[in-house]
């Protein structure tokens, strides 16, 4: 009998040992699909192709990928402005190889420097080996993100709002929060977060109301 149990545990676990390398490869090809995606989105709003399928704007063609790829806005809006932020400075075929968890951190880090970090750190970001941890760490040691607001680079919003309307807000920034940085990491304090999420909103809503995005 404990040789069965053995026997049938051993499958498990061997299995388990199967599936993991399967699981991160297929990952993998998810994030570095999510930034060839940004990449062709970046073009189509550029070069306005989305008047080639009959929309009036970039937001309705963005609109109508929702159903079709089960994508929110949101999130579709952040593929595109990840190439957006980085591309020329950063070569596609360099953005496609970092995938979308670290392309995320790269524009965090340009946004929060104003530069793009040294070469050596965008090939650790382009280097499979190197795991989105390993670079958010290696991003953090070497000054890249901020974990705190910075005076002279980050600006206070001011505006007036009632307690529902501040709720509603609220609300909104966390739902985003959840779809663009679904992996709970986003690193930063709470108020540069809070400005990276209300500019991919403010996108998302010119893309839908405007031509020129």
């Amino acid at each position: 009998m404990n040789n069965l149990v053995k026997s049938e545990g051993a499958i498990v676990l061997a299995e388990i040992d199967s599936l993991l390398p399967r699981l991160l490869a297929a990952e993998m090809t998810l994030t570095k699909a999510r930034t060839q995606i940004g990449i062709l989105l970046n073009e189509v709003r550029a070069k306005h192709y989305w008047k080639e399928k009959g929309f009036d704007s970039f937001g309705a063609y963005i609109e109508s990928l929702e159903a079709q790829f089960n994508r929110g806005r949101t999130t579709l809006y952040a593929f595109a402005g990840l190439a957006r932020d980085l591309l020329p400075e950063v070569s596609e075929d360099q953005l496609s190889a970092m995938g979308f968890e670290k392309a995320k951190l790269v524009r965090a880090a340009k946004k929060s420097t104003g530069q793009l970090p040294a070469a050596n750190i965008l090939d650790m970001a382009a280097d499979d080996s190197v795991t989105t941890k390993q670079f958010r760490q290696a991003l953090l040691d070497n000054k890249k993100l901020p974990d705190t607001v910075q005076d002279g680079k980050f600006y206070s919003l001011e505006y007036f709002a009632t307690k529902e309307q501040q709720e509603t807000i609220q609300a909104a920034i966390v739902a985003a929060k959840r779809e663009f940085g679904g992996d709970g990491k986003m690193i930063g304090a709470d108020e540069v977060l809070n400005g990276l999420i209300l500019e991919i909103m403010a996108q998302e809503y010119l893309g839908a109301h405007s031509g020129a995005l």
